[in-house]
């Protein structure tokens, strides 16, 4: 849990079923882990779909977005 680590750590699993407009972490970094499907992410003016087995860091204070690119929707960590 995060608790475990003080609030520096959490892992995830999630299915990103609906897009998740463009937003900004001020505080962490957000490291994403492709398991299944396809998922679009647009970072720092690019835009790109990463598949299973991609890893994509969106550091702290750049603004990014995520969206579905497969049917099913992508399962992450």
């Amino acid at each position: 849990m995060t608790a475990d680590t003080d609030g520096r750590f959490s892992l995830l699993e999630v299915v990103v079923a609906h897009e998740i407009p463009r937003h900004t972490h001020h505080s962490a970094d957000e490291c994403i882990y492709v398991l299944d499907g396809e998922l679009g992410i647009e970072f720092d003016d690019r835009a790109y779909t990463a598949g299973p087995g991609a890893f994509t860091l969106l550091p702290r204070g750049v603004p990014h977005a995520l969206r579905p690119a497969s049917t099913p929707p992508p399962r992450v960590l």
